[in-house]
């Protein structure tokens, strides 16, 4: 008898860190590389996903990190559900095309021994914000209450964010669920991972259940590199998002909660 196919996985990444991470400066589109930090950052992502392909990497409870510590990880096991962590081999990589995900990309590839190629596109692009670019988040945020305007006002609607954003994922997960891939990684941005998985948990027709360890009040803020989880299964198309900015794999590594692309008032 034919055993059923598991769910399709797909796994947002967020790049690795950049100076304007670091200064508090909102990016936005604005086409900036990764610092030394955010390749390190992208390695142990890398190493991560290679640990668990070859079978290494080993269960941690949630909100601890792969060396005991009691460092919390938001939303997270650091395990990806360790039992199994990937849904079959990986079959496909997305990126952003901004250089921050590309490098990202490109590093954790090399880290995790993976060869496959990735597809780069602009609909996993951070939303464009405008006259805020290039600028600190606690001007923005200034210039906001002054001018009495919304952060929408800047650049991009979030509405178009979400059309577009919703355009990739149809056609990452049309085409996993019609190849019969297993695995798929998407390295994009910050405020895209939250603002769409907020989308799917709460806005979609039929919305993305909650996995076990997850809870609607840690749906903000993915760090550097963390890992988000979704499945979805093949036969009745539900969604569960599994893990939510998983950072386990970063033990000794800097990471940083606060987003500048996420701190305009009125983000949601």
């Amino acid at each position: 008898m034919t055993q059923p196919l598991p769910p399709l996985r797909v796994i947002l990444i967020r790049h690795g860190q950049t100076d304007h991470n670091k200064a508090g400066i909102i990016q936005g589109q604005t086409d900036i590389p990764l610092n030394d930090e955010g390749r390190k950052q992208a390695r142990e992502c890398g190493s991560k996903i290679r640990s668990v392909l070859s079978g290494s990497a080993r269960s941690v409870p949630p909100g601890s990190s792969s060396n005991g510590a009691d460092r919390p990880t938001p939303g997270g096991d650091s395990g990806w559900n360790a039992s199994s962590p990937f849904s079959g081999p990986i079959s496909a990589v997305y990126t952003s095309d901004l250089k921050r995900c590309v490098e990202t990309t490109e590093i954790l590839l090399e880290a995790s021994g993976l060869d496959t190629k990735p597809v780069r596109t602009p609909l996993l692009r951070e939303r464009f914000m405008g006259e805020l670019e290039n600028r600190p988040a606690a001007e923005g945020r200034q210039r906001c209450r002054e001018e009495n305007r919304h952060w929408d006002s800047f650049g991009e609607s979030n509405t178009h964010m979400v059309q577009r954003l919703s355009k990739q994922w149809d056609t990452i997960v049309s085409r996993g669920l019609a190849e019969q891939q297993g695995t798929v990684l998407v390295v994009t941005h910050g405020g895209c991972i939250t603002r769409f998985t907020n989308y799917l948990v709460n806005e979609v027709g039929e919305p993305f259940a909650l996995g076990e360890h997850v809870t609607e009040a840690t749906l903000r803020s993915p760090q550097n590199t963390s890992f988000t989880v979704f499945d979805v299964d093949r036969n009745t198309f539900q969604g569960t998002l599994q893990v939510f900015a998983d950072v386990g794999h970063l033990d000794g590594v800097e990471k940083r909660v606060f987003n500048a692309d996420e701190s305009v008032p009125g983000r949601w």
